[in-house]
């Protein structure tokens, strides 16, 4: 079964998903619009950025979750059937991220570069790029699911759920 075809399937595994919302907020405040979001899914993150009426534009390559994106947002955002390692818009934005460990999709360091290429033609001088990846240390799957650890960045802005 390929969860990339199965929009519904993808929504109800990540619904409780939430971790990164206030990253992402965090970050969209900061720089403001217009935002771009790489490997978008379902518009999971594209409801925050357009909640604080910034301008969202989302690319993802499955069909079916762009198709998903435009029934959920319609015409409050824009949503594209492109690759995050070769896209070309006509404009570019203050803030680029990619979330949820999808930068992970990129699986040579050649899809790596072109990704980054990407981002770095499309964002505007003083835009900001955030990429979201995690690679959990193995003692941390071992944990008690009861134990969280909040996530802290080095200005000390903390991040939890």
């Amino acid at each position: 079964m390929n969860i990339y075809k199965r929009p519904d399937l993808y929504d109800a595994i990540h619904k409780d998903y939430r971790w990164d919302n206030k990253l992402v907020k965090h970050f969209a405040n900061k720089a403001g619009g217009p935002v771009l979001e790489l490997a978008s899914g379902t518009g999971r993150l594209a409801k925050m950025i357009l909640e604080l009426g910034l301008t969202y534009t989302g690319l993802d390559t499955s069909k079916e979750y762009i198709r998903t994106s435009k029934k959920r947002y319609g015409s409050r955002g824009t949503f594209y059937v492109q690759n995050m390692q070769s896209f070309h818009l006509k404009t570019q934005f203050n803030f680029i991220f990619v979330g949820f460990n999808s930068f992970l999709h990129n699986l040579t360091n050649e899809h790596a570069i072109n990704c980054l290429k990407c981002v770095s033609d499309h964002l505007t001088d003083n835009g900001l790029f955030l990429l979201s990846a995690y690679i959990p240390n193995p003692s941390f799957l071992f944990r008690k699911h009861s134990i969280l650890k909040p996530l802290v960045l080095t200005d000390g802005t903390s991040f939890k759920e």
